[in-house]
């Protein structure tokens, strides 16, 4: 009874665990790929697209003028624009038919933020766990 349980339990987290390896997934990230760099704005690029233990990774470059740079080095800002681009990637996340397929396949989405210097600004995931039902 106690293997039984135990294989149960392995085979379940096994199968989980491929999430990122679904036809649908790689497709999207192969799709993706060929496009890089995106130019998203005229500050925000994409430069990668991953996915590994049921994450979507989604990694951006920032290219701010010098104006933007001085403005962008207070924490504040940061904070700021972290907290706006949560809510707004959270809210994504939950409620657009794009992300359906996630959702019900417990595949979580991150978007990782880094600067000119490939210092990371900020970084900001969703799950499950943030969408009210």
């Amino acid at each position: 009874m106690k293997r039984l349980i135990f294989s149960l339990i392995f085979v379940c987290g096994f199968m989980h665990a491929n999430n990122c390896q679904k036809d649908e997934v790689q497709v999207e990230i192969l799709i993706l790929k060929d496009s890089i760099p995106m130019k998203i704005d005229n500050v925000t690029t994409l430069i990668d697209v991953t996915c590994e233990n049921n994450v979507l990774l989604y990694t951006y470059n920032l290219d701010f003028n010098k104006t933007d740079k001085r403005v962008m080095s207070n924490k504040k800002v940061i904070d700021m624009m972290q907290n706006r681009l949560s809510i707004q990637n959270i809210d994504f996340y939950c409620n657009s038919d794009f992300t359906d397929f996630y959702r019900m396949n417990n595949i979580n989405m991150k978007w990782v933020y880094f600067d000119e210097n490939k210092e990371e600004l900020m970084s900001i995931e969703a799950s499950n766990n943030d969408c009210k039902n």
